[in-house]
């Protein structure tokens, strides 16, 4: 396979043809966050961690997990726009994440923990009131594989049903 030439965050590098972006920028040393992403599996770009920008190509923050680096790409991981993307993408996932986390079982090996001391807001902009779990639905979620914030949105899905459900009954 021909090499093609990319520059990331003012690096050169000739990496194969079809290396993603992530990839690439391992090379060079230049760490962009991923939650979903694992060099043995397909990319799938869930987690949107990954965040970057580049050109040629829109200007808006895109994936470097499921993007291939292409002849002549310039890419920046550093822009404003990416850095507050990824930020914002973190504090969407620790909206209903325990509040138990900075001292939880994990401190200091935890991934999510990490991201965000090093990527995400100094401080919440969420003000409302957050999901809480009792044990007991913790301990279910989780033997089942399941994070408490989907095992309640599969809940709030359910109840939003039956109440529909409950209403339509009462008109007829």
């Amino acid at each position: 396979m021909p090499d093609v030439n990319v520059t990331i965050d003012g690096h050169k590098i000739a990496v194969p043809t079809g290396t993603l972006v992530v990839e690439a920028a391992k090379l060079v040393g230049i760490e962009i966050p991923v939650f979903c992403y694992h060099h043995k599996l397909d990319p799938v770009g869930a987690c949107r961690l990954c965040l970057v920008e580049f050109s040629p190509g829109p200007p808006r923050p895109q994936t470097a997990c499921t993007t291939p680096v292409a002849e002549g790409m310039v890419v920046r991981t550093q822009t404003a726009m990416a850095v507050q993307a990824r930020a914002d993408i973190l504090e969407f996932e620790l909206v209903n994440h325990p509040l138990d986390c900075p001292v939880c079982d994990k401190g200091g090996e935890c991934p999510l923990q990490d991201f965000t001391f090093r990527h995400g807001y100094p401080t919440s902009r969420i003000d409302g009131p957050r999901l809480h779990f009792n044990s007991i639905s913790r301990s279910r979620s989780h033997s089942r594989r399941t994070s408490p914030s989907i095992a309640s949105a599969a809940f709030s899905v359910t109840a939003a049903r039956a109440i529909t459900t409950r209403s339509r009954g009462s008109r007829s």
